[in-house]
């Protein structure tokens, strides 16, 4: 994973085709992306929230030109929340929100209230004490929030 040094610039891009996993867990996790973009676009649409699934940046730092797509971003008003969507918990998906996806985001749309958000079906010991709601994962401002999701409505 790349992690961003010395960001010079960011700004929104064209996307470009990521590849499609090819073993089961691969095709499991993107399974559950589309499920969790199903109800997010459901839950953004009755807050008045844009959903924007996969959006692409390109982006200047000290490693050169970089590419890269977080799973969602949820746009709310004033804020931008900065999904990262897991099956399973894994501490890296926090390590490439707060080393990539968050800075990135952040430049690129001139938006110091961005928070990130990592968003599971099952958890491990690894992971921080879950939120269960939008709205919970919104208060977390230091840190990632995790927050868990097992299908169903999105709760706000």
């Amino acid at each position: 994973m790349r992690t961003v040094y010395d960001l010079q610039s960011a700004t929104r891009c064209e996307p470009r085709e990521i590849p499609k996993g090819e073993t089961l867990p691969q095709n499991n996790g993107r399974r559950f992306q589309n499920s969790l973009e199903r109800a997010l676009r459901i839950a953004c649409d009755r807050h008045g929230a844009e959903l924007i699934p996969e959006p692409w940046f390109e982006y200047l730092d000290t490693n050169g030109l970089g590419r890269c797509a977080p799973d969602f971003i949820i746009e709310l008003g004033a804020i931008n929340l900065v999904i990262e969507a897991k099956l399973t918990f894994v501490p890296e998906a926090i390590t490439k929100l707060h080393g990539l996806y968050l800075p990135v985001a952040i430049v690129a749309a001139s938006n110091w209230k961005t928070r990130g958000l990592v968003i599971c079906r099952n958890t491990t010991p690894a992971a921080p004490a879950p939120v269960f709601s939008i709205t919970a994962a919104l208060t977390v401002r230091d840190s990632v929030a995790v927050m868990l999701w097992r299908g169903g409505p999105v709760e706000w």
